[in-house]
């Protein structure tokens, strides 16, 4: 049996340092596009491999609803982290960025 809320807490610290990450980021001004897209990728993968982590909690019979809760939750704040990422993409590339309203409460 897997401890979720081991991997839960572990990967809401990985989470908080991606968001620490990505905002840091986004206030750099001179950031090239090749950077930025490096970034958007490897802020795209993270969120892939979380993801993975969800599924398999949304399989197993014994998750709890806080355990399922929590894993939801850090799915918003990945997919919040994506948006902005390709965002800054978007604005790198001329274009008009995506409104959103985010997900997670980034608080």
């Amino acid at each position: 049996m897997i401890d979720w809320i081991s991997t839960l807490k572990s990967q809401a610290e990985i989470a908080a340092r991606a968001r620490n990450w990505v905002d840091s980021f986004q206030q750099q001004p001179g950031v090239a596009f090749e950077e930025a897209s490096r970034f958007q990728q490897s802020v795209d993968r993270s969120a892939k491999a979380f993801d993975h982590i969800r599924r398999q909690i949304m399989e197993d019979a014994t998750a709890d609803a806080a355990v399922i809760n929590a894993a939801d939750y850090l799915k918003d704040i990945w997919s919040d982290m994506v948006i902005d990422a390709h965002n800054m993409i978007r604005e790198r590339l001329g274009m008009r960025v995506v409104p959103f309203k985010r997900v997670a409460n980034q608080d």
